[in-house]
């Protein structure tokens, strides 16, 4: 399913690219703003999807650890290196979900502030701020979100 989607994503893609040298600008607008949804759906998870995969991958973890501790003194080496293979496939896959919590993050604010360029740059030098400030101020403000969702749990000054 995720090659297939892979593949959709790179036609998608290819066709946006070949469309794009075709048109001129003001038609790209107009195209943009119905294909760059879903070019961006194509770009991996959401946040919050990433999120519930961790915390998943950490309650897996903390199962894992749980189970180690229940070893004792009958517990055979076999059961030991069991749970530490367990804990060990574990944690990888909470290093593995707390990277795409990241890059899903990052993802977020590359997307918002491009969309903030693109909402800038398609406006007239003809128009007046308070004509645009409705659009500016609500991609200025994804921006912001996207920015406070990538620092949240960091101790940044």
């Amino acid at each position: 399913m995720s090659e297939k989607i892979d593949q959709f994503c790179a036609s998608l893609r290819q066709q946006l690219t070949e469309i794009e040298a075709k048109l001129n600008y003001s038609r790209l607008k107009f195209f943009a703003l119905a294909v760059i949804p879903a070019v961006v759906a194509c770009g991996g998870p959401t946040v919050e999807d990433a999120e519930a995969g961790l915390c998943d991958d950490l309650n897996g973890f903390a199962t894992a650890l749980q189970n180690l501790g229940q070893l004792n003194a009958q517990s055979t080496v076999n059961d030991l290196e069991t749970a530490r293979s367990d804990l060990a496939k574990a944690y990888e896959s909470v290093k593995a979900s707390a990277a795409t919590v990241e890059e899903a993050r990052l993802n977020e604010l590359d997307t918002a502030y491009t969309d903030f360029e693109t909402t800038v740059s398609s406006i007239s030098g003809r128009d007046t701020l308070g004509e645009a400030a409705i659009t500016v101020a609500a991609e200025s403000a994804n921006v912001a979100a996207a920015r406070q969702q990538l620092s949240s749990g960091l101790s940044c000054p």
